[in-house]
């Protein structure tokens, strides 16, 4: 047997006046253990993800050094937009 990627979707939009769809939900009847190791849980459950269609949101990241231990440099312009969807 098998299944679709996600069985259930759906195009939502965040905001009354938005005139389509800005996020997409994928709902499946599962609970994932272990990603990696495509492992499921051995308890009922379910996993939802969300998707941001059309970002509007901003932002740059720079590389500030040629050692791959040095963390990158986040210039966060986008956590307006972003804590707006979050209601």
């Amino acid at each position: 047997m098998t299944l679709p990627s996600a069985p259930m979707l759906a195009f939502l939009r965040t905001r009354e006046d938005m005139e389509t769809p800005d996020i997409q939900m994928h709902m499946v009847p599962y609970a994932v253990k272990n990603p990696k190791k495509r492992q499921l849980h051995k308890f009922p459950g379910m996993t939802v993800s969300i998707y941001q269609l059309r970002p509007e949101s901003l932002g740059s990241i720079h590389i500030q050094s040629p050692d791959r231990a040095i963390n990158l440099l986040s210039i966060l312009t986008f956590l307006p937009i972003q804590s707006t969807g979050m209601r």
